[in-house]
C-alpha cells in the first residue's frame, strides 16, 4: 500500500545541527589574536603618542586601542582557558 512505503528522508534533530563545541574555531581563534595584537598596537602607540606630543593627540588611538583590545582578550582568554581545559569554559561562550 501507499502508505505502508519507506520514509525517503530522515528528519533533521537538533542535536545533529548543535555544535558540540569540542573543536577549535579557527575563524574566531584568528579573529580574537588579531584584535588583541591590533588593540595593543594601539594602546601601545597612543602611550607613546602620549608621551611625545600629549592627551589630546594620543585620545584616537586610546579609543581604537580600547575598542579592539577589550572585545580580542575577552575572546582570547574564553579560547585559551577552554584549549587548557579549565571547568566551565567551553568554546561556544564566544559570541
Amino acid at each position: 500500500m501507499c502508505w505502508e512505503t519507506e520514509k525517503k528522508f530522515k528528519p533533521v534533530t537538533y542535536a545533529q545541527t548543535y555544535n558540540n563545541g569540542k573543536t577549535l574555531p579557527p575563524r574566531t581563534t584568528l579573529m580574537a589574536i588579531f584584535l588583541l595584537i591590533f588593540g595593543c598596537c594601539f594602546l601601545l602607540i597612543g602611550f607613546v603618542t602620549w608621551l611625545e606630543w600629549g592627551t589630546y593627540e594620543a585620545i584616537p588611538f586610546w579609543t581604537l586601542g580600547g575598542i579592539t583590545f577589550i572585545p580580542g582578550s575577552y575572546a582570547s582568554g574564553i579560547i585559551f582557558f577552554t584549549w587548557i581545559g579549565k571547568r566551565g569554559y567551553r568554546y561556544d561562550q564566544i559570541p
